[in-house]
């Protein structure tokens, strides 16, 4: 097999000074080449190899070569000195470390380590463990407090390394105790008690007994007993936000207890106090409210003020949203969410004027809120598309300077998927802003649609409609809405929220294809209609499936697009427990209050999809589409 490698030491990829060059002669070359590498076929492949030396996959056969164990480590060094940081050149790194860690071959494991910038925890506890018996230099010594100050329980290797460190006393109490508090904040104690007996002095190791005894049973912070003392103050801390999960009122008590013996920072008072309040909107207690109305708005994340919003909501309290709003930074209370909200609370506090004021110039915006300002104001929503443009020297540019972007488009169009996902996604986290931007445009250009909606997206470039709501499938999807009676402006939003057009997608939950349809459901759905379900990522069949689908939540819930929407996501079974919860609510609050966040910003992005697909499919755009979850309602 040595005869393949000597060209590999001198060879050199080009890109063609054109802006893209036709490689279409040259795949089915290549995936020959590639079956005979796979077959151990090295006459053939050495028949075909020659006319892919300019091929942007021919770095792909190099890789498979070099997995062989025949090839040199300067052939795998070469390899990492051309493709360096790109995916396949991540992957050999790990197969040849690995290898090399096996046979104990230290040598080459030296020569190879330095070509990732920080490789993973195994070859680092490796690498310092070659290494002990040389000079412990400030540099090293930070390498290795580097290496302990991790609170994830690590690989043997690592184990290893540390119990050297222990017995040649480099782990001093202090970084005893630092990693044994990492491990505890990062709900770890198994590998905090792996390193507890190693505790010898005897403050830190009565302190630890207290805080694990405080991890098993909450309750036991109101015992704790300890000089004040930011080591302290952190354990009891910890145990009153874990009681807070239990008892929110207890935990309330428990730090005013507490607040006797600690002197207590402003900030760790605070983080307590949120998080009691947080818990008690969780377990829907009466106090929830004035608890989070005495918290400091200034320090709340995201999803605390949305929690806060909720209960103000729930509660009607309007005066206290706007002064909830008004304690908002400067940067926050201008996002859509609170601007729309704020007009909410001046419209129903009697002030239709500054109400007006507010949605004027939010309805200006392509945005949910956006969208339901223009509905308050009657008026038609904004779409504000603005395409991206961009030079015929700056797609050149972007192809010869950034191999990985061509080589992505090709792994894609000889059918590699992963392959061409991995190598777009690495190639552009080299990119500016404005060629990531422009790489965007070209994968829309050519129909990778999920890859263009990615790119636009990390380039913050949110106005070329054509890139980030694209018309794809079109046939297919137009023959699944109109068989089933249903909106395809409306199937198009939800299939751009579920998998932004790409086919071959699996959630974390196992949901495939283009409308994300459980297993289950699929087959559920199949037999409904007398329909053989073979494959379900076959488009055709899984839009079928996902339309009659749709159908299905669309008449159970009376034709509400809003329910029907919740129930694709969260079930239909959920939708119609939220919906006896709130049947009459004003249905922006309804759609406020969902209590699960994913669903919660599912409808507002599927709801507001489809009124983008509107535009896009040349018709007038509507409003968004909510309504109330009860067609029974008197409640004007």
């Amino acid at each position: 097999m040595k005869t393949i490698f000597t060209f590999f030491l001198t060879l050199f990829f080009f890109i063609s000074a054109q802006a893209r060059e036709d490689f279409s002669s040259q795949r089915k070359t290549f995936l020959q080449a590639k079956q005979a590498l796979e077959n151990n076929d090295i006459s053939t492949f050495n028949q075909l190899e020659p006319a892919l030396r300019k091929y942007p996959l021919h770095y792909y056969l190099q890789y498979l070569t070099l997995k062989g164990r025949s090839a040199t480590i300067s052939e795998v060094v070469n390899f990492f000195d051309r493709y360096q940081n790109s995916p396949l050149a991540d992957l050999l790194y790990k197969e040849w470390m690995t290898e090399l860690q096996q046979r104990e071959d230290w040598r080459n494991f030296e020569i190879i380590y330095p070509y990732q910038t920080l490789p993973a925890a195994e070859f680092r506890c490796q690498h310092a463990l070659i290494r002990l018996n040389q000079e412990m230099t400030p540099a090293f010594r930070e390498e290795l407090r580097a290496l302990w100050l991790i609170g994830e329980s690590l690989p043997k290797t690592c184990s290893a390394l540390f119990e050297h460190l222990a017995q040649t006393g480099f782990l001093t109490q202090d970084l005893l105790w630092q990693r044994i508090k990492l491990a505890m904040a990062e709900n770890n104690p198994n590998v905090a008690m792996q390193w507890s007996n190693r505790l010898t002095d005897n403050n830190l190791h009565q302190l630890f007994v207290q805080w694990r005894r405080i991890q098993q049973n909450p309750e036991t912070v109101n015992n704790f007993v300890a000089t004040d003392s930011a080591d302290a103050r952190l354990i009891a801390v910890y145990g009153l936000k874990k009681l807070a999960k239990q008892n929110p009122l207890q935990a309330k008590q428990v730090l005013a207890n507490l607040k006797r013996i600690f002197n207590f920072t402003p900030a760790e008072q605070d983080d307590v106090e949120i998080d009691i309040a947080v818990q008690a909107v969780k377990k829907e207690l009466p106090e929830a409210l004035a608890l989070l109305k005495a918290l400091n708005v200034a320090l709340l994340d995201e999803k605390t003020q949305h929690l806060f919003l909720q209960q103000l909501l729930v509660a009607s309290d309007w005066k206290g949203l706007i002064a909830f709003v008004q304690k908002l930074s400067v940067g926050t209370k201008e996002l859509p969410i609170w601007r729309y909200w704020l007009g909410r609370a001046f419209e129903n506090t009697g002030d239709p004027a500054m109400a007006k004021g507010v949605w004027q110039s939010l309805a200006q915006e392509r945005d949910y809120y956006g969208f339901l300002a223009a509905n308050r104001l009657n008026v038609q929503p904004k779409l504000n598309h603005k395409p991206i443009s961009f030079s015929s020297d700056e797609e050149r540019d972007l192809f010869s300077q950034f191999n990985g972007l061509l080589r992505g488009l090709e792994f894609r169009l000889v059918g590699m998927e992963k392959e061409a996902r991995k190598e777009w996604t690495a190639a552009i986290k080299t990119l500016t802003p404005r060629q990531i931007e422009v790489a965007a445009a070209l994968a829309r250009r050519d129909g990778w649609f999920d890859r263009a909606i990615f790119t636009a997206s990390k380039a913050a470039s949110y106005d070329d409609l054509e890139v980030r709501f694209p018309l794809a499938y079109h046939d297919i999807f137009s023959e699944g809405a109109q068989e089933q009676g249903v909106d395809l402006a409306w199937v198009y939003g939800i299939v751009r929220q579920e998998s932004a057009f790409m086919d071959v997608a699996v959630s974390h939950a196992g949901a495939k294809g283009l409308m994300q349809l459980m297993p289950a459901t699929a087959k559920m759905v199949a037999r409904s209609i007398g329909l053989k379900l073979n494959d379900i990522y076959d488009d055709r069949t899984n839009v079928k499936l996902g339309t009659t689908y749709l159908k299905q939540q669309l008449d159970k819930f009376d034709g509400n697009y809003m329910l029907a929407t919740a129930a694709y996501n969260a079930g239909p079974g959920r939708a119609k427990s939220w919906t006896a919860s709130n049947p009459c609510i004003s249905p922006d609050i309804w759609v406020e209050l969902v209590p699960f966040t994913e669903t919660r910003n599912y409808v507002k992005y599927v709801l507001t999809y489809t009124v983008i697909y509107e535009g896009r499919l040349g018709r007038p755009t509507t409003p968004v589409r909510i309504s109330r979850a009860s067609t029974n309602c008197s409640t004007p």
